[in-house]
């Protein structure tokens, strides 16, 4: 509606209303149009309000959409720098975490490398480096090929060979160094996708190296380099199955060299060590390839023999003939010690054949231990081949240690006495000897089985009985006047003295009885003090410390006697009864002796002469300085019972 119509139509509202007002003056027409003119006003402000209302709501609407649209804006705005800062942070942590393991590769004590096409380098440590003597520059243009060593040429491809279908592998390879030399690595290698190759690589060549030694060591002699007794039981198992197999008979032989035990006493364990040495070459050098030369310890040594016929005859006189060109070769001059004479030495060997049936291992050996047991019965340096009747010896042997057991254990030894003298005939002390007594037969003496006492071990428990007993009877001698002052001499065995807590008993013994330490002398063979001399030295001296005296028994059999008498603390010096029983009659006999006495009284030593039969024997011996004597001019050994102290004989 236009303005004029909506003018019109209020002067005909304004017509009609003033009608019947019966208002006709002007001023009433003039106020009614004014209120007209004002209704209208009105009206159109109303208009208007009400139309800027309603686009105020729809710029209100609007404003509303686009704050909600600003806010989501805005939201997104910072979602996406929440996602880059994250970002930022994953790749600065990425960055680190490379850095990170650069280094650790780097620094790493192990070889670590990276391969393009599995075999030329892309990256490379320092360990790498450090270890094939390459820079990490020179490694990075080289293909693992020009590693490998020139004779493990094909390691290269065959470690790598089945490529993408294997995720990882190991082995050990030889790879050279820069300056040539070879060395043994573990390489341990992981397929990355790309056709990349990870792997590390270490040097495990010294680790080898022990490997090798411990093998060497458990199979080897460590002194001679012949095999041992681990590996020759291996090996004759093996013969002895190819010998039953192919009817081909072999032979075990043993051998031990005669009075070794004294070489090594009285020269020294280093000059032993040196004669096994040359014993071992020339075995070697006597033996064909297929047979096998072997140390199972001290002077022992086994041969084993194959390929020596398919009969016993024919296997036997090869046998033998081996057998005597061994003996031959090993009994001979040794050069030991320079600017001295050469050392002679023989052998004693056993052996047996093996390979006409089945046989244990065990069964063979005891057979060649048996031969030689009688080689050495026989009288040593000879060979003797495996009978019946020499198992029957053995067996014997054996029975004669079970008894020697059972009488330990039901106390049927006992110790005779056999009285010492001085030069005008006075009975000044005895020595304690070890008698047998089995029940219901004849007294046995020790030369029939102290040797197997210590071959078994137990002359140890039989020697510490020795000592008891003798301590008990010095107990009792100290309780009567007439034999208050008599010392007692007790013979001690290597094992006995060299066992770890002798001492100790020793010391027990005289606190445990109350005895006089100083009545006590032990006596002691070469071989016992010449057996680590340090340590036999350092027990005599403490022993000597508590008042006991030491005596060298069999004095002058041995090779080294003079040269070490000097460094014992020896009180005395015994003359073996071989060098009494002639010294009447035999010039060497009477000049040894005359030497004993001499060098003895310059180093202050007493001297006591043993098995002083005749009154002649005694003569020469107080002519020549000898004051003291033992043997059956004075007495022989009895049971304690027996005993005579003085003079008259009076029993004790």
């Amino acid at each position: 509606m236009s303005w004029a119509e909506r003018l019109t139509e209020s002067q005909t509202l304004a017509t009609n209303l003033s009608a019947p007002l019966g208002l006709e003056n002007k001023l009433s027409h003039s106020l009614l149009y004014l209120v007209i003119a004002l209704s209208l006003l009105l009206l159109l402000s109303v208009w208007r309000l009400l139309r800027w209302r309603k686009r105020a709501q729809a710029l209100e609407e609007v404003m509303v959409e686009a704050n909600r649209s600003l806010r989501e804006l805005l939201s997104q705005n910072d979602l996406l720098t929440v996602d880059v800062g994250r970002r930022k942070a994953l790749e600065c942590d990425l960055r680190a975490s490379e850095e990170r393991y650069r280094f650790y590769i780097e620094h790493a004590p192990i070889g670590m490398f990276v391969m393009h096409g599995k075999d030329e380098f892309a990256l490379v440590n320092s360990a790498l480096s450090s270890m094939t003597g390459f820079s990490k520059t020179e490694l990075c243009t080289m293909k693992l090929a020009a590693l490998i060593s020139s004779d493990k040429s094909k390691e290269s491809t065959q470690f790598f060979e089945g490529g993408h279908s294997h995720d990882s592998g190991e082995k050990e390879v030889t790879l050279r160094k820069k300056d040539g030399a070879v060395f043994v690595s573990y390489m341990h290698t992981i397929t990355l996708p790309g056709d990349m190759v990870m792997g590390v690589c270490m040097d495990i060549t010294e680790r080898k190296k022990a490997e090798e030694n411990i093998h060497h060591l458990a199979f080897f002699d460590a002194l001679t380099a012949l095999p041992n007794r681990r590996r020759l039981l291996d090996r004759l198992r093996q013969a002895t199955a190819r010998s039953v197999k192919e009817h081909d008979l072999g032979a075990l032989l043993m051998m031990d060299l005669d009075h070794f035990k004294n070489l090594n006493d009285t020269l020294g364990h280093d000059v032993g060590d040196r004669l096994l040495k040359q014993v071992g070459r020339r075995l070697m050098d006597c033996v064909r390839p297929d047979d096998t030369v072997s140390r199972v310890g001290g002077d022992e040594f086994v041969i084993i023999l194959e390929k020596l016929g398919g009969s016993v005859d024919i296997a036997t006189r090869r046998a033998h003939d081996l057998v005597k060109k061994i003996h031959t070769a090993v009994s001979q001059l040794y050069p030991l010690i320079a600017d001295r004479p050469d050392y002679y030495i023989t052998s004693s060997i056993g052996l047996t054949l093996f390979g006409d049936q089945e046989r244990s291992i065990e069964a063979l050996l005891k057979k060649a231990d048996v031969a030689l047991y009688e080689a050495k019965k026989g009288g040593r340096n000879t060979y003797r081949f495996f009978s019946p009747e020499m198992q029957a010896s053995i067996d014997d042997s054996t029975s004669l240690v079970d008894a020697l057991r059972r009488a330990l254990h039901h106390n049927e030894f006992t110790l005779y006495y056999q009285p010492q003298v001085n030069a005008s005939g006075r009975v000044v002390g005895a020595e304690a000897l070890l008698r047998w007594t089995p029940p219901n037969a004849e007294i046995i003496s020790p030369l029939t089985f102290i040797a197997a006492a210590e071959e078994s071990g137990l002359i140890v428990p039989i020697g510490d009985w020795v000592i008891e007993q003798g301590f008990r009877q010095l107990k009792r001698w100290q309780q009567y006047p007439e034999t208050r002052g008599l010392k007692l001499s007790i013979n001690v065995s290597a094992d006995q003295f060299h066992h770890a807590d002798f001492v100790a008993k020793i010391a027990h013994g005289i606190e445990h009885f109350d005895i006089d330490p100083t009545l006590i002398t032990l006596e002691l063979t070469e071989s016992v003090v010449l057996q680590r001399v340090d340590q036999a030295i350092e027990k005599m001296l403490e022993l000597k410390s508590r008042g006991i005296s030491f005596s060298l028994d069999d004095f002058g059999t041995g090779y080294s006697s003079l040269s070490y008498l000097k460094l014992l603390p020896l009180d005395q010096v015994k003359i073996d009864s071989s060098f009494v029983r002639d010294i009447s009659f035999d010039p060497d006999d009477a000049s040894i002796v005359r030497a004993i006495l001499a060098m003895s009284g310059s180093l202050g030593l007493s001297v006591i002469a043993e098995g002083v039969e005749t009154q002649v024997q005694r003569e020469f011996l107080f002519d020549h300085g000898c004051l003291h004597y033992q043997g059956y001019l004075f007495g022989r050994p009895v049971p304690i019972e027996n005993f005579s102290a003085d003079a008259s004989h009076s029993r004790v």
